[in-house]
């Protein structure tokens, strides 16, 4: 079973993982993100997994600018061992050795000002991938630092270090959502009653996504999921839907909602509510 899980940073990834772990589903431990580069050995992970000279470069990165050479990618993908997980950019190309190597693909999506939240709270958390940005932005308050990821900028005034701004970010993911072989998913509608959700939609959620990945599944599997998918996972902080409406003062949702106006395909997610 070929599984490409891929989302937005902090948009609910450990919710369908914990979905894929109580179906005995397991996780191949491979990922593709900008951290796929950074972090821990990044030398070492530029050197072997950028692009030669004569490679047509993959983009992947959705915060930072970061391409993959395609061998690189089509190796991690098929020797793969359960699902692959992802924070990656869309392009044609990614699609095509998704599906070459016969992957289905899942896309996560969350609403964008809780997904800002979620990230400015992670981003000042110790074991942050990139220690530039970690470290400039812990200083910040977490007004400022949603501020910073709405708009983007330089880290700590150095041109070379650019953080992309959350609506370049979210451009970037309109391909996998607007791809009918993909499945997106909403955060919102995986929750259930306790994250403020609906428990009808949460189990026509998590049908969709076994019949998408073809898993064979019957109704008291249904409900035991339903059941234990809530919580538990490594990052979760409280999973209310709403939960950023108390992080955020008026005249910042304000200034989310008009940056993210025209971005056609979150009214299409019902996204544009920001009150």
């Amino acid at each position: 079973m070929n599984i490409f899980l891929n989302s937005l940073p902090k948009s609910g990834t450990n919710m369908v993982q914990k979905l894929f772990h109580l179906s005995n589903i397991p996780y191949s431990k491979r990922s593709v993100a900008a951290s796929s580069c950074f972090g821990r050995y990044g030398t070492v992970k530029k050197v072997l997994r950028q692009p030669c000279l004569n490679d047509v470069p993959v983009a992947i990165g959705l915060e930072v600018p970061v391409a993959v050479s395609p061998r690189w990618l089509q190796r991690c993908l098929r020797g793969a061992k359960g699902y692959v997980s992802g924070h990656a950019a869309y392009s044609a190309s990614y699609q095509s050795i998704l599906e070459a190597e016969n992957f289905k693909v899942i896309q996560v999506v969350r609403h964008p000002a809780s997904v800002l939240v979620s990230w400015a709270n992670y981003i000042a958390e110790s074991g942050y991938y990139w220690k530039q940005a970690h470290t400039y932005l812990t200083q910040m308050d977490i007004e400022e630092r949603v501020r910073f990821l709405l708009y983007g900028g330089c880290i700590d005034g150095n041109l070379k270090l650019y953080y992309k701004g959350f609506k370049d970010v979210l451009l970037q993911v309109e391909g996998w959502v607007e791809s009918k072989g993909v499945l997106t998913v909403r955060f919102e509608d995986l929750v259930g009653g306790q994250g403020g959700g609906s428990d009808e939609v949460q189990r026509e959620t998590i049908q969709g996504i076994l019949n998408h990945i073809e898993y064979d599944y019957q109704a008291e599997d249904l409900d035991r999921l339903q059941k234990d998918l809530f919580g538990g996972t490594h990052t979760f902080r409280g999973g209310q839907v709403d939960g950023w409406k108390q992080a955020l003062s008026d005249k910042l949702i304000e200034q989310i909602s008009n940056e993210l106006s025209y971005i056609s395909y979150l009214s299409k997610l019902k996204f544009e509510n920001y009150r």
